[in-house]
Formats: C-alpha cells, structure tokens, sequence
C-alpha cells in the first residue's frame, strides 16, 4: 500500500473523529435545550392552570354574591381590589424571566 494512501486515510479518519465530536457536543446541546424547553412548557402549564383555577374561583365568588343578593353596583368591586389581566401578565412575566435565567445558566455550564 503506498504511503501517500496511507497518509491519507489517517488525515480522513482524523477528520471524521474531529467531526464527530463536534457532532455529539450540537446534539448535547440540543437534548440540553430540548429539556429546557419541557421544563418551561411544564411551568407554562402550571401557570395556566394557576390561572385557570383563580378565573375559576372569581368567577364562583362572583356568582355566589348575586345568589346573596349583593348589590348591583358591587358586580365590579373585584376589580378595584385586583386586576385579573394584570395578574396575569404578572405571572407570565415571572416565567419568562426564569425561563431566560435557567438557559443563561445552562449556556454557561
């Protein structure tokens, strides 16, 4: 076998082990970010059903005021005390703050 072939088949070979772990450290990476992706979607989840519940409960109260005859101009006494919309977004802008702090920490690891 001449030389020059054997010289080569060591640079490719040397190539492809280069490239394949430039390869596995992507994949790493992208499993990484795949778990943090379901790690923010299972929050996601759990806010909106934090949210879910809450609207749930308001709204339950609110009925139960008018089955106890409150009056009329009381209908909208919840929203001088809190503003579901505000609370809300309150909620999912804590999220994506954590959500943002896990993958910075994660891209410095």
């Amino acid at each position: 076998v001449p030389l020059d072939r054997l010289d080569d088949l060591v640079r490719v070979l040397g190539e492809m082990i280069v490239n394949r772990s430039e390869f596995q450290q992507r994949m790493d990476d992208f499993e990484s970010k795949i778990e943090d992706m379901h790690n923010a979607m299972e929050r996601m989840g759990a806010v909106a059903r934090y949210v879910e519940n809450y609207q749930e409960s308001q709204r339950t109260r609110r009925n139960r005021s008018r089955s106890f005859g409150a009056p009329a101009g009381d209908e909208n006494a919840h929203l001088s005390e809190f503003d579901e919309l505000e609370f809300v977004v309150k909620l999912i802008q804590r999220c994506d703050v954590r959500t943002k702090m896990i993958a910075t920490q994660r891209a410095v690891v």
